[in-house]
């Protein structure tokens, strides 16, 4: 008897438990999401991301970085749940996530993204267009608006010896494509980025002068005469085609880089490496204790 009494009792304790948290989870459903930002949400022209081709050979600039475009500090979210109870979430950038009063967060983790359609042969973004980005939060969606305005800078210009000289297999590493075959892939920045190298940017307003901005390699960026702007490695991408024609011994090939969607073209040559091979002169196999000179890690 006395265990049945305390099999039940068991019992009441477990379901007063979970009744708060079964609650919880029924007042945390969103019906509906509202972002309060720009109206529309302004980019500029072939600026952050990196230019594609369509299915039908059409070339097109994608875009990225809309999270950061899009949530930037302060910007709120408005959550509605099925109990009525609406909550503003105001965005931490250095969090990268939303924030309520009562400690209450979302994130990526939660189930918050964004769509775009820009891969779709009719949703190319251009010049002018305004076109619809997706919020997305476990399901429960709301549009915001994208405008693309004219870029202010007109072209931009590196001076580098041309061809750019790559010995074979140096200054990179053995990956492998779509078609399991291995190459040996460049890492161009190496050649690149040197010491005093100069990249000057032009703008399309004539009254704005250019400007040109001497790289350093100890703090990894362009800098202009007096140091107060600084264009940082992370603000330039880098364009080849390394995956669709591997380089060759002999061969050259163009490489691209851009900053503010515009590109500045060199080539590359690839030489052949002076050194055959190399070897070690030690005592093999070599010996390592269990656990020593390592750390733990989860695979």
């Amino acid at each position: 008897m006395r265990k049945k009494v305390f099999a039940v009792l068991l019992t009441l304790c477990m379901v007063l438990t979970m009744m708060p948290s079964m609650a919880w989870a029924a007042v945390e459903q969103p019906v509906s999401i509202q972002l309060k930002t720009e109206d529309p949400i302004i980019f500029m022209d072939n600026d952050r991301g990196e230019w594609r081709t369509d299915q039908n050979s059409n070339k097109y600039f994608c875009y990225f970085n809309i999270w950061e475009n899009i949530f930037k500090e302060g910007t709120i979210l408005t959550v509605t749940y099925q109990n009525g109870l609406t909550k503003d979430y105001t965005y931490n950038v250095e969090n990268w996530l939303f924030e309520n009063q009562d400690g209450t967060t979302i994130s990526m983790d939660d189930g918050l993204s964004i769509h775009t359609y820009q891969d779709n042969e009719q949703g190319h973004w251009e010049v002018g267009g305004t076109y619809p980005v997706e919020i997305d939060y476990n399901g429960i969606k709301t549009t915001v608006q994208v405008k693309i305005v004219e870029n202010p800078v007109e072209s931009v210009s590196l001076n580098v010896s041309q061809p750019i000289e790559f010995m074979d297999n140096e200054l990179g590493e053995w990956i492998i494509n779509q078609n399991d075959n291995f190459f040996f892939y460049y890492n161009a920045w190496e050649k690149i980025l040197k010491e005093g190298m100069e990249l000057t940017v032009n703008y399309s307003d004539s009254n704005v002068p250019s400007q040109t901005y001497i790289y350093d390699e100890e703090s990894f960026c362009f800098k202009n005469g007096n140091d107060s702007i600084s264009i940082f490695d992370g603000d330039l991408k880098v364009y080849d085609n390394q995956w669709e024609h591997h380089w060759k011994v002999g061969g050259t090939y163009p490489v691209e880089v851009g900053y503010q969607g515009r590109l500045a073209t060199f080539q590359v040559k690839v030489v052949e490496n002076p050194v055959q091979s190399i070897s070690l002169d030690i005592t093999q196999p070599i010996e390592f204790m269990d656990n020593d000179r390592g750390e733990w890690d989860a695979d």
